[in-house]
């Protein structure tokens, strides 16, 4: 949606809030919002009493950081807590964290191997006087 029409679309909202509040005072505000920070940072603007996230939506996001895990199992793991212990979720987003550091770290180590390697090259052919064998 183009920003325009979301900051149309925001203020609509807050006014129905508002409304709603006034005629339902004993009323409930429920939050339920995809990943953009933006969307979740206006909704807290509304005071909901609970925020809630899109299961399906979720699992999508996990599968594609699964995508780089080492374990198999790791999506199915993280799923089944994210669909079965709503209060363990900081464990899955620990999980999310550890595999980021670990993926970085990885390709930190695989960087330095191929500068490693780079580095060894050029000292043969340069320092070492290693002539470069050419195909006729």
């Amino acid at each position: 949606m183009p920003e325009s029409r979301t900051v149309t679309l925001k203020a609509r909202l807050a006014s129905e809030v508002t409304h709603i509040r006034q005629l339902r005072p004993d009323g409930r505000i429920v939050a339920i919002a995809d990943c953009p920070a933006n969307n979740w940072a206006f909704l807290k603007t509304l005071s909901p009493e609970t925020e809630v996230i899109d299961f399906w939506r979720a699992c999508e996001h996990l599968r594609t950081a699964s995508d780089h895990a080492v374990a198999s199992d790791w999506f199915d793991r993280y799923r089944e807590v994210l669909r079965h212990d709503a209060c363990d979720v900081d464990k899955v987003i620990r999980a999310l964290r550890h595999l980021g550091h670990v993926q970085f770290m990885a390709r930190l180590v695989e960087l330095k191997l191929i500068d490693r390697e780079r580095r060894l090259v050029e000292r043969c052919i340069e320092h070492d006087g290693f002539p470069v064998v050419k195909q006729r």
